[in-house]
């Protein structure tokens, strides 16, 4: 399968997982995070750091280039991930406040104008182009049940400097993997950004994979950042993935930061 074959199958995957359709590697898009990365990322190191993040919304990967990071690259299962970044990436660049909110339902003139105008710098990004084109033609525009619906818009350290954020923004390399599942990735990360997927995975191989993962993926005294989201930090299935996951070369940091948004796994050498 060619590339444009690929991406009008994804086309066709969004289609059905707007219509409510369960797809391994297709999920609906989170708008936006459900986290305050403001206070997540308040005592991490990133400027100047190789990161590795979950894409999802894209926010924790421009939280990243907007603190200086030295690279970024992220991963999601859902591979319809890479194409929504891309469109947010581009409302951006192109100094639009208001695209973080409802921005799906502009005419569907202006959404094409502004994606034929892009300028694209990675294949991905070119793929996203060509995604998001043909989606709006057959489609009519792009539907909001693509989308997890959210009344909750969290401000990010960047929300009030777009421009900031667009002269900071990077190249990325995406890989449409599951944390859960065991992949090869020769590049070591000083900072691993996780959300709060390990909250996600309640059977034990699945945690053992993605210890094995995270362990591989981090530079000694690299760090893994993740969220309390679905559990707080004393239920039993939190105290579950600490026991796995802290093991090995792996040690968990409950309070890193004075906030309790999060907490950390540091790879020891």
């Amino acid at each position: 399968m060619d590339k444009f074959d690929e991406v009008m199958k994804d086309i066709e995957k969004a289609k059905e997982v707007s219509n409510g359709s369960n797809i391994y590697g297709y999920k609906r898009i989170y708008p936006n995070t459900n986290e305050d990365l403001d206070k997540l990322f308040k005592n991490v190191k990133i400027k100047d750091k190789d990161v590795f993040s979950v894409l999802s919304s894209g926010d924790q990967v421009f939280t990243c280039f907007y603190n200086d990071a030295k690279s970024v690259d992220s991963f999601d299962i859902n591979k319809l991930t890479i194409y929504y970044y891309y469109l947010r990436k581009w409302f951006i660049t192109k100094k639009n406040k208001e695209y973080i909110n409802d921005w799906y339902f502009d005419s569907n003139r202006d959404l094409i104008r502004l994606i034929m105008t892009v300028e694209t710098t990675s294949e991905d990004e070119k793929n996203a182009q060509t995604f998001w084109l043909n989606y709006i033609n057959k489609y009519n525009g792009i539907d909001k049940y693509l989308f997890v619906p959210t009344d909750k818009v969290n401000k990010n350290i960047y929300s009030d400097d777009i421009e900031g954020l667009s002269s900071k923004i990077k190249n990325m390399n995406f890989y449409n993997y599951d944390l859960s599942t065991s992949f090869i990735l020769k590049k070591k990360y000083d900072v691993v950004v996780l959300s709060n997927i390990l909250e996600c995975l309640r059977h034990p191989a699945q945690l053992f994979r993605a210890r094995s993962n995270v362990e591989r993926l981090l530079k000694d005294d690299g760090i893994c950042l993740c969220s309390h989201i679905m559990e707080d930090r004393n239920s039993k299935i939190h105290e579950a993935e600490v026991e796995i996951m802290a093991s090995n070369n792996l040690e968990y940091i409950e309070d890193y930061n004075k906030y309790d948004a999060g907490y950390i796994y540091k790879k020891t050498k």
